[in-house]
């Protein structure tokens, strides 16, 4: 099997080879591009370091200049992608260990998997669905708030659904 020439090496660009990986994976392309904001974020972070030199203190600053602006478990999901990054990178032998690993266990924040919802009166969302000017925009959010569907279910609707 020949290698694609476009595909970056581990060693070459790290971040670059887990996104093409987590690609081949399945994993969507929103997913993928979450997934690189963060890591791409984090080798801004670095400065002049390479990831594959990243020490848990490393980890942990990153972790801790992310409080300030980020709730708490947006914290914890960057931290998430940080550490699958490093685990999958160690578990394929380019790098030798995973950073993140004591920074997770160490780590107060959580991922909120049931975050507060704000509650929205019957009027303000009429004069909301009223402003939406475009008819199919309008299809699209009467039908999310009448049914209850989250958007991903929507738009895997077929014909034979309907």
């Amino acid at each position: 099997m020949s290698s694609d020439s476009r595909t970056p090496g581990p060693s070459e660009d790290p971040v670059g080879y887990f996104l093409d990986d987590i690609t081949y994976h399945g994993k969507s392309d929103r997913t993928r591009a979450f997934y690189e904001r963060v890591l791409r974020d984090f080798e801004t972070h670095l400065a002049e370091k390479q990831v594959s030199a990243a020490s848990h203190r490393d980890c942990m600053a990153y972790v801790h200049s992310l409080r300030d602006a980020q709730s708490e478990s947006t914290v914890a999901t960057y931290a998430s992608y940080l550490h699958r990054f490093f685990a999958y990178m160690t578990q394929v032998g380019t790098f030798d260990s995973n950073p993140m690993a004591l920074v997770m266990e160490e780590m107060d924040e959580s991922v909120n998997t049931d975050p507060t919802r704000r509650e929205i009166d019957v009027g303000t969302m009429r004069s909301f669905v009223a402003s939406i000017a475009h008819p199919l925009e309008r299809a699209v959010v009467v039908t999310l708030l009448k049914t209850g569907m989250r958007a991903g279910e929507l738009s895997n609707l077929d014909v034979r659904d309907l």
